[in-house]
């Protein structure tokens, strides 16, 4: 594994802001810090021939998070874009062994960025802890850009429980053509928190675009898994639905 720390992070986000050629770029398994992770996410607002670009699997925090999310309203050349894996959550900064700072998710920053972008059309923050506030900031970015270009979301493992669910299933029900939902492993519970499992539900028999949807280990519960049989027998688009390890057993 490569370290890129926030030294070594502004030399490579030099050359990425200089360079006029490359349209591919992985940085996964680097190691990268949150203040490399801001030199890059600087470097990617004036590059104008990257396509593709993944940061996976590195230390990215929130302060890089918020840079990636300013990134995204400028950029008009990414299409392909993999934040997950990091530490975009809420978290605590140590400035010096006697102080620490409370640093707030970064992922309603970037969530709140797809009310602009219209060029991002697969986007990945899986495993960030973003958090519920994320997900209201995305249904608001649908609501707003109902134009986007976004496809595919990777959303799994970010902590959303019960009130993130909801948002994330309001979501669907506007008029983004997303197509692939990755909304996996959130905690959305179940018992008095069966109401995420009844708004995807009602989401689903307004949806027309979505083809693949993952709600796997999120402990919905038997009540969910009813909606949700019913509202298959009125969507026409969906290919492909994960919903193991839900608790649909008898109650």
């Amino acid at each position: 594994m490569n370290r890129l720390d926030g030294k070594m992070g502004q030399f490579a986000a030099r050359a990425i802001a200089a360079n006029k050629t490359l349209t591919y770029l992985d940085l996964r398994y680097n190691n990268i810090d949150d203040d490399g992770g801001v030199a890059l996410a600087k470097a990617l607002k004036k590059n104008e021939s990257l396509t593709l670009v993944s940061l996976a699997q590195n230390r990215l925090g929130p302060n890089a998070g918020d840079a990636l999310g300013s990134m995204m309203r400028r950029n008009i050349t990414i299409r392909t874009l993999n934040l997950a894996d990091n530490q975009l959550g809420p978290c605590l900064s140590y400035s010096n062994e006697y102080t620490r700072d409370f640093l707030p998710s970064s992922g309603p920053k970037i969530c709140h960025a797809l009310r602009v972008n219209g060029t991002i059309t697969a986007l990945d923050v899986s495993n960030n802890r973003l958090g519920a506030d994320a997900a209201q900031a995305l249904d608001q970015s649908f609501r707003r850009n109902p134009q986007s270009a976004l496809r595919t979301l990777g959303f799994a493992g970010n902590e959303l429980r019960a009130d993130g669910g909801k948002h994330l299933a309001h979501a669907l029900r506007s008029r983004v053509q997303l197509t692939h939902l990755d909304a996996s492993r959130n905690r959305f519970g179940a018992g008095l928190c069966a109401g995420v499992g009844v708004a995807f539900a009602a989401a689903l028999k307004k949806n027309h675009h979505l083809v693949h949807l993952d709600l796997k280990e999120n402990g919905l519960g038997t009540k969910s898994g009813r909606g949700l049989a019913l509202a298959l027998q009125e969507n026409k688009s969906l290919a492909s639905l994960d919903l193991a390890a839900n608790g649909f057993g008898p109650d």
